[in-house]
């Protein structure tokens, strides 16, 4: 199972006893929960919570034992989001697994594997601009801007080695995969380049956060009579609710 820093262990495994395939088959593993959160942290605008909840489930009605278990649940989720959130913000977001390439054993491959499903979920999720264009937009990138779409294809190429049947068909792929010559299918050495590739995600991912809600609070000054409710992302871009970040002492 999954361990770091940003996320508390204790809340880990909270919300882990809810993901139990018996109850709801297809639901995420918690690594892949984790992968698919940590790639929601950069989406802009973010994705209504009933979709996310829905795709960790893999139905829109998940069963659970009573409706406290429900309330737990969305606590947990919404705390786990909000860490992730705070984490970009405070450029702490970073790969939770530590690689040491001389000790990488199948449980450590499992869960990296699993991870990048999840994140490679979230991309379809909550930023589907970042899969890879057509090969004559990409013949025309700058080096920058193919870094990002090889960093997605890293994450593309691990996952697939275990979950190629669940993860859109190649043919997303195969315009990019001339273009990418970075990678071979040695799954370790993959997993070695991996949180550098990671790192060149996050910063795009908070670029274009900030940008897209720059965006938006010149959108809202032109509205009249425009209110945030409690509830509502926070304009500042943070991925808190307005009531826990800037609407905080309001």
């Amino acid at each position: 199972m999954i361990q770091h820093k940003m996320i508390p262990h204790s809340l880990v495994m909270k919300i882990d006893k809810y993901l139990n395939p018996s109850l709801n088959p297809g639901v995420f593993t918690i690594d892949q929960l984790d992968g698919f959160l940590f790639c929601l942290a950069m989406s802009s605008p973010l994705v209504p919570y009933e979709e996310i909840v829905s795709y960790i489930f893999s139905t829109n009605k998940p069963y659970f034992n009573t409706f406290e278990d429900v309330a737990d649940f969305n606590r947990y989720l919404d705390k786990y989001l909000n860490l992730y959130a705070k984490a970009l913000k405070n450029n702490s977001l970073k790969f939770p697994f530590k690689i040491d390439a001389n000790n990488i054993n199948d449980d450590i491959v499992h869960a990296i594997q699993d991870w990048c499903y999840g994140f490679l979920c979230g991309i379809i999720l909550g930023l589907p601009d970042w899969l890879p264009p057509k090969k004559q937009i990409l013949e025309k990138m700058s080096i920058d801007e193919l870094a990002i779409y090889e960093a997605i294809f890293l994450v593309y190429l691990i996952a697939s080695t275990l979950h190629r049947d669940k993860l859109p068909k190649d043919d997303i792929f195969e315009e990019v995969i001339s273009h990418l010559k970075k990678f071979d299918n040695k799954l370790i050495n993959n997993i070695i380049f991996l949180p550098h590739e990671l790192r060149i995600l996050i910063e795009y991912g908070k670029h274009n956060k900030s940008i897209n809600m720059s965006k938006r609070l010149l959108h809202d000054e032109k509205e009249d009579n425009v209110k945030i409710s409690r509830n509502d992302p926070c304009p500042c871009g943070s991925g808190l609710k307005y009531k826990k970040c800037c609407g905080k002492n309001l």
